[in-house]
């Protein structure tokens, strides 16, 4: 697991497997939807999307994804983690992007 801590160390395993930003999506559910969104924040060139299925992101750290495409899918009955603290990905999602509750 990547947490806020140690999420740099994932430079290793890119290095170790051979692969084209063009063509590599990260995604992840709950907490591995909140690292893929971290991930992809702290490495935006070497994704060419990323889809969070009920994870979160500080909000003002969504201008750091810049071009990376985002889906955010989630409930809103779910008790853990607010909807709308995912919907403030709506607002970074541009069109032909989508954000899923």
């Amino acid at each position: 697991m990547v947490g806020r801590t140690n999420r740099g160390d994932a430079r290793p395993v890119a290095a170790a497997f051979p692969h084209r930003s063009s063509e590599t999506a990260l995604t992840g559910h709950g907490m591995g939807g909140h690292g893929a969104l971290y991930m992809a924040n702290d490495f935006p060139e070497r994704f060419a999307a990323v889809a969070s299925v009920v994870g979160s992101i500080d909000s003002s750290m969504l201008d750091s994804l810049g071009h990376v495409p985002l889906w955010a899918f989630h409930g809103e009955e779910d008790t853990v983690l607010p909807l709308s603290e995912v919907q403030k990905l709506s607002r970074h999602c541009g069109p032909g992007e989508r954000t899923h509750a």
